[in-house]
């Protein structure tokens, strides 16, 4: 399995690296990372911490995102806002560092869930707080939330859609996913 992740060079002081997965004698992977020796030479500091430093985390990463998928299965929706916000940290510390081309296409094959499932998660993490997130509602109805969040926002509606599903998570009265989508697109429609 040979795998490559290309990061691109815009930004003054950060690393274009290509990663590329290795398969060693025993069947495991490693990320392996690269970097072209002129950006090497040129880096203010010392890019092969960076690379290290880089390394260990997206490996950390890939770890607790198969605790994230078991989570899921679980539908403990506070364990999976607590990994979700590790990938979303973890993204925002990339960005920090690097440019990344297809980061997100990336975190999907390398973590094995889907496209839209990683960009849930990411935005999940980024639009609640530990705090406005219950186990009594499934994560299915925070993905509803977080398909229309940065609308809710701009609109002034999310904090009142966050207490919705806490209080209908409390009382158990939720309504069905369906329905609740509905009832998002409606809203939206409604507030200009």
């Amino acid at each position: 399995m040979q795998r490559e992740m290309m990061m691109v060079h815009s930004n003054e002081n950060k690393i274009p690296i290509s990663i590329r997965w290795i398969k060693h004698q025993d069947g495991s992977l490693e990320p392996e990372v690269n970097i072209d020796i002129d950006d090497f030479i040129e880096f203010d500091g010392s890019v092969v911490e960076e690379i290290k430093k880089f390394k260990t985390n997206y490996q950390k990463l890939l770890n607790k995102a198969d605790k994230l998928k078991i989570a899921t299965k679980h539908k403990k929706s506070k364990k999976i806002w607590r990994l979700c916000k590790i990938l979303s940290d973890f993204n925002e510390q990339i960005e920090s560092k690097f440019i990344i081309q297809d980061s997100m296409e990336t975190f999907s094959k390398d973590i094995g869930m889907s496209l839209r499932y990683i960009k849930n998660c990411i935005n999940f993490a980024n639009y609640f707080s530990y705090y406005d997130v219950s186990d009594d509602v499934q994560f299915g109805y925070y993905n509803a939330v977080t398909d229309c969040a940065a609308t809710l926002e701009r609109k002034g509606l999310l904090k009142k859609e966050k207490q919705f599903l806490k209080e209908c998570g409390a009382t158990n009265s939720l309504p069905t996913r369906v329905e609740y989508r509905k009832t998002l697109q409606k809203l939206i429609k409604e507030n200009p």
